[in-house]
């Protein structure tokens, strides 16, 4: 009883962590982008 309460809990930690690392991700590469067109238009004025 106490073990599958523990897992549940485990894989509920695990699809959090999972989300924000994703979030995370996404984040990252949205700013890369948004300093690339940044840093081009910039180059073109």
């Amino acid at each position: 009883m106490m073990i599958s309460a523990m897992n549940n809990e485990h894989d509920g930690l695990e699809k959090l962590m999972r989300r924000i690392l994703l979030n995370h991700l996404f984040a990252h590469f949205k700013g890369i982008a948004a300093l690339k067109r940044g840093a081009s238009q910039r180059a073109q004025q």
